[in-house]
């Protein structure tokens, strides 16, 4: 799934100066920046990861994104002087923090005074029957990965991700809720290609069992996942965006 995902058109509002993607993985969301500011001086996607990074360079040198650019950074650490950056932004990752107050925190401290915080993370609650296969999927996936010793929390409900945000002590907030509904042209939830993917991924995370300690219980969520989509279908799910400036 994607980190891209949707954003606020009011985004082409904005001039984003000097831009950090945080969690970038792939590099998705540094690369909607791109498209969606109205100017930007550079972008720093930062990520733990470095063969998603490696991908994420691939993908700026294909597209001639000279002035985006990656690099292995803990969120938690960041280790950027503060007040360096013009905007910051974190796109469906703060479920894979161990402290995503501290990520939050952090962010805030390398933004320069009247900067830019973007937030834009999905939701479990609330959702249309096709948006649940997304949550359900995305929850079976953490499952998998917490017993792998991976950090990987379940979707957020949206009032956890809005109180979250109020903490940060942030002016001028705007506060988007973000769906399949914004796109056009409009998503069919049950496009066979799309049904078809999610099921094949089910069954990779279901291949190789002795890397989570892998048991019935799995294999049976894996099948009513399966037949949860069929009957469904697919669309991602509403995510809360939330665009801010830090005071001073």
């Amino acid at each position: 799934m994607s980190k891209g995902g949707l954003l606020p058109h009011v985004l082409t509002a904005f001039s984003g100066g000097r831009v950090l993607d945080v969690a970038t993985g792939h590099g998705d969301f540094a690369f909607a920046l791109a498209r969606s500011l109205a100017s930007y001086d550079e972008i720093i996607g930062i990520d733990t990861n470095d063969k998603e990074l490696e991908t994420a360079r691939e993908t700026a040198k294909r597209q001639s994104l000279s002035r985006v650019r990656f690099f292995v950074r803990d969120a938690e650490v960041l280790g950027f002087e503060d007040a360096s950056f013009d905007t910051v932004a974190i796109s469906n990752s703060l479920h894979h923090m161990k402290s995503p107050g501290t990520v939050l925190n952090n962010m805030r401290r390398v933004l320069r005074p009247g900067g830019l915080f973007i937030v834009r993370e999905m939701y479990r609650d609330n959702q249309t029957n096709a948006q649940m296969s997304h949550v359900l999927f995305h929850t079976f996936r953490a499952d998998i990965d917490v017993l792998k010793g991976v950090t990987h929390r379940r979707s957020y409900l949206r009032d956890e991700l809005y109180q979250m945000y109020q903490g940060l002590g942030l002016s001028a907030v705007e506060v988007f809720d973000v769906g399949p509904e914004d796109v056009e042209p409009p998503i069919d939830p049950m496009d066979k290609d799309n049904v078809d993917h999610l099921v094949q991924m089910v069954d990779q995370m279901l291949e190789h069992p002795a890397d989570y300690n892998h048991d019935q219980m799995f294999k049976v969520r894996g099948e009513e996942l399966k037949e949860y989509f069929r009957a469904h279908g697919f669309l991602p799910a509403t995510s809360l965006v939330v665009i801010g400036r830090k005071p001073g």
